[in-house]
């Protein structure tokens, strides 16, 4: 199983008092993006609305971000490559999580959570931007204390997994 370090963007958590309906930016946060800058995918769930965005920096560097309501956190990989791991963003509302790989044989992903539920996730390829990268999120309610997120291949078996801090 592959797993890498990522450069994190930055973990904003929004101070108490937050709706989980807050509205999220048109772009990223991230002040060196350029363009092309891609919508990956979007949502909304108990911790409010979130946006993933793929885009590369003045630098060269290679970005993805996830932008939410109660945070925004995602990953860079300086040598231009695909950021791979982890990120939470949580307020009274709710957790977002997110998870990104590149195995290739991944198709879906599950997050579990430290009491032992598991919640089924959507992967979704990053396309040209990120080229073979693949991110799931999970939009969950206030009680959710995610462990780990594990990537799947089309029989069910774990083909990458790694930890929430």
């Amino acid at each position: 199983m592959k797993s890498r370090i990522f450069l994190a963007l930055s973990a904003v958590i929004v101070a108490a008092g937050v709706s989980g309906c807050q509205s999220v930016p048109d772009r990223p946060s991230n002040p060196d993006a350029v363009a092309p800058v891609v919508l990956v995918t979007e949502g909304s769930g108990p911790a409010g609305a979130y946006r993933v965005w793929a885009f590369h920096t003045a630098l060269g560097w290679t970005c993805i971000e996830v932008d939410s309501g109660n945070g925004s956190n995602g990953g860079c990989d300086p040598a231009g490559g695909a950021p791979t791991g982890v990120g939470v963003g949580r307020d009274d509302h709710g957790v977002v999580v997110h998870g990104i790989t590149t195995e290739a044989s991944a198709v879906s992903a599950v997050v579990r959570d430290a009491n032992g539920l598991t919640t089924n996730l959507t992967l979704f390829d990053v396309g040209p931007t990120v080229p073979g990268a693949k991110i799931a999120v999970a939009n969950l309610g206030p009680d959710a204390n995610p462990a780990a997120i594990d990537f799947l291949d089309a029989s069910g078996s774990k083909v990458d997994s790694a930890p929430f801090p």
